[in-house]
């Protein structure tokens, strides 16, 4: 069976931008986890507010640096160069001026008013719910488990928020530098209704649409604000384009179709639904090669896929 090229190895910025969503998401479930163990009430649930609220907010403000670092390294990877010389008018030449060292200007970075604000909006609602449910709970395991929830609620805002200030730096990066639009990048092994924009580009400021999906249908979630993450624990980035970039969409979109033919994803989607998404996907026609869609017709009929549904070893876990 045919396989892809191994994937080249994540730029700094995105690595730092995983080890953010995991050190943040990781310290806001610590606050909790610790409070936990102290002998969670209902007012020291509440209590949280501001420590957590404190880091989402740090984060926040680095990742849209690193959203804007990443979006630079796509510019100066894929801008195109100039024209040539302009044509010189007539006359006497002139001695040119001393050229004096030009350093990089940084771009504007963006405020993040928005997001923190909806940040704490959305902290606030989780303690409130958790401190409720915490007040009512008729014995102490009641107690704890609604105080773990609160823990795995606002660790998902955690990683939201980084992602979308991610989003927010990328976009800063892509209308200052004039980028023609702006692309969106799934892993492999993305769910159905990310893997379905791969390779989609949008202008600059436009939103990406809400009802593309290879699934059962499209994934509604409020949150979703026409930019990565398109639902919690989503894993996307998207990156600024210019000229005829449809090579990089074109590849993009195939290497889509042929992660839903393959089976890749993560344990936590139904397999049921990736074996419905790609018997449509080859219904429909893949565009594969002749061994990739066997493989997947062979997977339908079976009722599962053989070689599991795991990203080869060595295959990259993200995209540059």
């Amino acid at each position: 069976m045919t396989t892809p090229p191994e994937q080249p190895p994540p730029p700094p910025e995105e690595q730092a931008l995983v080890a953010l969503e995991e050190q943040a998401s990781h310290t806001v479930r610590h606050l909790v986890e610790a409070a936990i163990a102290a002998g969670i009430t209902a007012a020291a649930l509440m209590a949280l507010r501001d420590a957590v609220m404190s880091v989402v907010r740090a984060a926040v403000r680095r990742a849209v640096r690193l959203g804007a670092a990443l979006g630079a390294r796509g510019a100066r990877l894929a801008r195109p160069r100039g024209r040539g010389p302009r044509a010189r008018a007539a006359g006497p030449r002139r001695r040119p001026a001393a050229r004096r060292p030009q350093r990089p200007v940084a771009p504007r970075m963006p405020q993040t008013t928005v997001l923190e604000t909806r940040a704490a909006q959305e902290i606030r609602a989780v303690l409130d719910q958790g401190a409720a449910a915490v007040r009512s709970a008729p014995d102490e395991r009641r107690v704890r488990e609604a105080a773990e929830r609160v823990a795995s609620r606002l660790s998902a805002v955690a990683a939201t928020a980084v992602n979308q200030a991610a989003s927010m730096g990328v976009d800063a990066v892509a209308r200052q530098a004039g980028a023609d639009g702006v692309m969106w990048i799934a892993e492999r092994d993305a769910c159905l209704t990310c893997t379905a924009l791969s390779g989609q580009i949008v202008r600059v400021g436009e939103r990406f649409p809400v009802n593309r999906t290879f699934g059962d249908k499209p994934l509604l979630w409020r949150g979703f604000t026409g930019r990565p993450p398109r639902h919690p624990s989503c894993r996307c980035r998207c990156r600024p384009v210019w000229g005829d970039a449809q090579g990089a969409a074109d590849a993009l979109r195939r290497e889509a179709r042929r992660s839903v033919v393959r089976g890749f994803s993560l344990p936590s989607e139904s397999q049921a639904a990736r074996l419905r998404a790609a018997d449509r996907l080859l219904r429909r026609g893949a565009n594969l090669p002749v061994t990739v869609e066997e493989y997947g017709r062979d997977a339908v009929r079976a009722g599962r896929f053989p070689r599991g549904r795991a990203v080869p070893t060595g295959a990259g876990r993200r995209r540059p």
